[in-house]
Protein backbone atom coordinates (compact mmCIF):
# COMPACT_ATOMS: atom_id res chain seq x y z
CA UNK A 1 0.00 0.00 0.00
CA UNK A 2 1.36 3.43 -1.15
CA UNK A 3 1.55 6.66 0.64
CA UNK A 4 -1.28 8.11 -1.12
CA UNK A 5 -3.46 5.13 -0.93
CA UNK A 6 -3.19 5.91 3.17
CA UNK A 7 -3.90 9.45 2.51
CA UNK A 8 -7.14 7.97 0.72
CA UNK A 9 -7.95 5.14 3.33
CA UNK A 10 -8.00 8.03 5.95
CA UNK A 11 -10.26 10.66 4.20
CA UNK A 12 -13.82 9.36 4.80
CA UNK A 13 -13.36 8.74 8.48
CA UNK A 14 -11.75 11.83 9.11
CA UNK A 15 -13.91 13.71 7.35
CA UNK A 16 -17.09 12.33 9.19
CA UNK A 17 -15.55 11.35 12.54
CA UNK A 18 -13.75 15.27 12.54
CA UNK A 19 -17.06 16.78 11.42
CA UNK A 20 -19.50 15.31 13.79
CA UNK A 21 -19.42 17.80 16.66
CA UNK A 22 -19.93 20.80 14.41
CA UNK A 23 -23.19 19.97 14.24
CA UNK A 24 -23.93 18.34 17.15
CA UNK A 25 -27.11 18.96 19.17
CA UNK A 26 -24.96 19.80 22.19
CA UNK A 27 -23.22 21.96 20.37
CA UNK A 28 -25.92 24.37 19.15
CA UNK A 29 -27.29 24.31 22.81
CA UNK A 30 -23.84 25.95 23.57
CA UNK A 31 -23.85 28.28 20.46
CA UNK A 32 -26.76 29.64 21.87
CA UNK A 33 -26.10 30.14 25.52
CA UNK A 34 -23.46 31.99 24.13
CA UNK A 35 -25.47 34.30 21.51
CA UNK A 36 -23.95 32.22 18.72
CA UNK A 37 -27.27 30.61 17.97
CA UNK A 38 -27.92 28.45 15.03
CA UNK A 39 -25.18 28.10 12.17
CA UNK A 40 -23.83 31.23 13.24
CA UNK A 41 -21.95 29.29 16.61
CA UNK A 42 -19.96 27.04 13.05
CA UNK A 43 -18.54 29.98 11.39
CA UNK A 44 -17.69 32.01 13.81
CA UNK A 45 -16.49 29.14 16.17
CA UNK A 46 -14.99 27.21 12.90
CA UNK A 47 -12.91 30.35 11.43
CA UNK A 48 -12.66 32.26 15.02
CA UNK A 49 -8.96 31.23 14.70
CA UNK A 50 -8.42 33.22 11.68
CA UNK A 51 -8.70 36.48 13.97
CA UNK A 52 -11.15 39.20 13.23
CA UNK A 53 -10.76 38.71 9.39
CA UNK A 54 -13.75 40.00 6.53
CA UNK A 55 -15.99 37.50 5.87
CA UNK A 56 -14.74 37.31 2.26
CA UNK A 57 -11.62 35.76 3.91
CA UNK A 58 -13.26 33.36 5.52
CA UNK A 59 -15.46 32.53 2.98
CA UNK A 60 -11.99 32.14 0.48
CA UNK A 61 -10.77 29.09 3.69
CA UNK A 62 -13.87 27.59 4.10
CA UNK A 63 -13.99 27.31 0.37
CA UNK A 64 -17.41 25.92 -0.48
CA UNK A 65 -19.83 28.12 0.87
CA UNK A 66 -21.87 30.64 -0.49
CA UNK A 67 -20.19 34.54 0.02
CA UNK A 68 -23.63 35.68 1.40
CA UNK A 69 -24.04 32.95 3.87
CA UNK A 70 -20.68 33.49 5.10
CA UNK A 71 -20.93 37.08 5.82
CA UNK A 72 -24.42 37.18 7.16
CA UNK A 73 -23.30 34.87 9.96
CA UNK A 74 -19.55 35.56 10.54
CA UNK A 75 -20.73 39.13 11.06
CA UNK A 76 -24.20 38.16 13.32
CA UNK A 77 -21.04 36.02 15.39
CA UNK A 78 -18.91 38.31 14.97
CA UNK A 79 -20.97 41.31 16.74
CA UNK A 80 -21.27 39.45 19.46
CA UNK A 81 -17.98 37.96 20.80
CA UNK A 82 -14.33 38.18 19.67
CA UNK A 83 -13.69 35.49 16.82
CA UNK A 84 -10.84 33.66 19.03
CA UNK A 85 -13.04 33.62 21.72
CA UNK A 86 -15.79 31.82 19.67
CA UNK A 87 -12.91 29.03 18.55
CA UNK A 88 -12.29 28.25 22.40
CA UNK A 89 -15.82 27.56 23.08
CA UNK A 90 -16.50 25.62 19.40
CA UNK A 91 -13.21 23.63 20.12
CA UNK A 92 -14.05 23.13 23.68
CA UNK A 93 -17.42 21.40 22.45
CA UNK A 94 -15.65 19.04 20.03
CA UNK A 95 -13.73 18.13 23.07
CA UNK A 96 -17.04 17.33 25.32
CA UNK A 97 -17.57 15.12 22.30
CA UNK A 98 -15.21 13.42 21.90
CA UNK A 99 -14.94 12.52 25.58
CA UNK A 100 -18.77 11.13 25.34
CA UNK A 101 -18.63 9.90 22.18
CA UNK A 102 -15.93 8.20 20.59
CA UNK A 103 -16.15 4.29 21.34
CA UNK A 104 -14.89 2.96 24.58
CA UNK A 105 -12.33 0.44 22.67
CA UNK A 106 -10.77 3.38 20.67
CA UNK A 107 -6.87 3.47 21.67
CA UNK A 108 -7.38 7.29 22.11
CA UNK A 109 -4.04 7.76 23.59
CA UNK A 110 -2.19 6.54 20.37
CA UNK A 111 -4.83 8.02 17.94
CA UNK A 112 -3.56 11.19 19.25
CA UNK A 113 -0.17 10.81 19.12
CA UNK A 114 0.01 9.76 15.70
CA UNK A 115 -2.46 12.59 14.93
CA UNK A 116 0.05 15.12 16.21
CA UNK A 117 3.10 13.49 14.32
CA UNK A 118 1.11 14.64 10.99
CA UNK A 119 -0.13 17.97 12.52
CA UNK A 120 3.83 18.28 13.40
CA UNK A 121 5.18 17.35 9.75
CA UNK A 122 3.17 20.55 8.31
CA UNK A 123 5.27 23.66 7.78
CA UNK A 124 4.49 27.52 7.08
CA UNK A 125 2.57 26.93 3.82
CA UNK A 126 0.15 24.65 5.28
CA UNK A 127 -3.79 26.27 4.68
CA UNK A 128 -4.08 29.25 7.15
CA UNK A 129 -7.48 27.61 9.01
CA UNK A 130 -5.53 24.60 9.54
CA UNK A 131 -2.68 26.68 11.01
CA UNK A 132 -4.53 28.97 13.02
CA UNK A 133 -6.15 25.41 15.32
CA UNK A 134 -2.62 23.81 14.87
CA UNK A 135 -1.72 26.81 16.55
CA UNK A 136 -4.20 26.08 19.85
CA UNK A 137 -2.85 23.91 22.41
CA UNK A 138 -3.52 20.15 22.99
CA UNK A 139 -6.43 18.99 25.46
CA UNK A 140 -4.61 16.82 28.54
CA UNK A 141 -6.93 13.79 28.57
CA UNK A 142 -6.71 10.96 25.81
CA UNK A 143 -9.77 10.90 24.14
CA UNK A 144 -10.73 14.49 23.82
CA UNK A 145 -7.12 14.97 22.18
CA UNK A 146 -8.18 12.02 20.11
CA UNK A 147 -10.86 14.34 18.88
CA UNK A 148 -8.71 16.96 18.68
CA UNK A 149 -5.89 15.43 16.36
CA UNK A 150 -8.81 14.30 14.15
CA UNK A 151 -10.24 17.79 13.84
CA UNK A 152 -6.79 18.90 12.73
CA UNK A 153 -6.78 16.46 9.84
CA UNK A 154 -10.14 17.41 8.71
CA UNK A 155 -9.07 20.79 8.63
CA UNK A 156 -5.53 19.96 6.92
CA UNK A 157 -7.14 17.94 4.58
CA UNK A 158 -10.11 20.11 4.28
CA UNK A 159 -7.47 23.13 3.55
CA UNK A 160 -5.74 20.92 0.67
CA UNK A 161 -8.45 19.92 -1.29
CA UNK A 162 -9.64 23.89 -1.83
CA UNK A 163 -6.49 24.10 -3.10
CA UNK A 164 -6.75 21.11 -5.05
CA UNK A 165 -10.12 22.44 -6.25
CA UNK A 166 -9.04 25.74 -7.46
CA UNK A 167 -6.04 24.48 -9.46
CA UNK A 168 -8.55 21.98 -11.44
CA UNK A 169 -10.82 25.14 -11.82
CA UNK A 170 -13.83 23.43 -10.06
CA UNK A 171 -16.37 26.35 -8.77
CA UNK A 172 -17.29 25.99 -4.85
CA UNK A 173 -21.36 25.35 -5.93
CA UNK A 174 -20.02 22.29 -8.54
CA UNK A 175 -18.05 20.59 -5.25
CA UNK A 176 -20.83 20.78 -2.82
CA UNK A 177 -23.56 19.33 -5.80
CA UNK A 178 -20.68 16.59 -6.39
CA UNK A 179 -19.78 15.47 -2.88
CA UNK A 180 -22.95 16.74 -0.58
CA UNK A 181 -26.10 16.78 -3.24
CA UNK A 182 -28.83 19.15 -3.61
CA UNK A 183 -30.10 18.19 -0.35
CA UNK A 184 -27.64 19.77 1.28
CA UNK A 185 -27.08 22.53 -1.37
CA UNK A 186 -29.29 25.15 0.71
CA UNK A 187 -26.89 24.61 4.01
CA UNK A 188 -24.14 25.89 1.90
CA UNK A 189 -26.04 28.83 0.63
CA UNK A 190 -26.36 27.64 -2.80
CA UNK A 191 -29.56 28.58 -4.55
CA UNK A 192 -31.02 26.48 -7.74
CA UNK A 193 -30.44 26.16 -10.26
CA UNK A 194 -27.87 23.44 -9.39
CA UNK A 195 -24.75 22.12 -11.83
CA UNK A 196 -25.32 18.81 -13.42
CA UNK A 197 -22.77 16.60 -10.64
CA UNK A 198 -21.95 14.27 -13.95
CA UNK A 199 -20.14 17.25 -15.93
CA UNK A 200 -18.12 18.04 -12.80
CA UNK A 201 -17.46 14.48 -11.63
CA UNK A 202 -14.13 14.16 -13.22
CA UNK A 203 -13.34 17.80 -11.73
CA UNK A 204 -13.63 16.59 -8.82
CA UNK A 205 -11.71 13.35 -8.93
CA UNK A 206 -8.74 15.24 -10.25
CA UNK A 207 -8.81 17.30 -7.12
CA UNK A 208 -9.35 14.29 -4.73
CA UNK A 209 -6.25 12.35 -5.90
CA UNK A 210 -4.32 15.78 -6.02
CA UNK A 211 -5.44 16.29 -2.50
CA UNK A 212 -4.42 12.70 -1.53
CA UNK A 213 -0.94 12.94 -3.37
CA UNK A 214 -0.41 16.51 -1.62
CA UNK A 215 -1.81 15.04 1.97
CA UNK A 216 0.91 11.61 1.60
CA UNK A 217 3.49 14.21 1.68
CA UNK A 218 2.81 14.81 5.36
CA UNK A 219 2.34 10.80 6.27
CA UNK A 220 5.94 10.56 4.92
CA UNK A 221 7.06 10.33 8.50
CA UNK A 222 5.27 7.93 9.60
CA UNK A 223 6.50 4.09 8.22
CA UNK A 224 4.17 1.77 7.20
CA UNK A 225 3.32 0.31 10.21
CA UNK A 226 2.21 3.28 11.98
CA UNK A 227 0.03 4.71 8.61
CA UNK A 228 -1.60 1.44 8.98
CA UNK A 229 -2.21 2.24 12.72
CA UNK A 230 -3.18 5.57 12.61
CA UNK A 231 -6.03 4.10 9.80
CA UNK A 232 -7.29 1.65 11.88
CA UNK A 233 -7.70 3.60 14.48
CA UNK A 234 -9.61 6.68 12.53
CA UNK A 235 -11.60 3.88 11.28
CA UNK A 236 -12.29 2.30 14.52
CA UNK A 237 -13.57 6.28 15.88
CA UNK A 238 -15.95 6.04 13.33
Amino acid sequence: MTTVDTARRMAEPVYDVGGRFMLDGATFERGAEIGLPGMVFYFCGRGGVLGPVDADHVTAEFGVFAPGTVRENWEAGSAVMAPADAAREFIACGHDWGRANLPEHLDARRLAELTRRVVDATGEDAPELFAGWRDLPWPDDDRAAALHGIHLLRELRGGLHVRSLRQVGMAPHEAVIVRQGEGMAALFGWPEPHPDPERARAAWDAAEQDTNERFAELLAGLDEHEQNELVEALQAAV
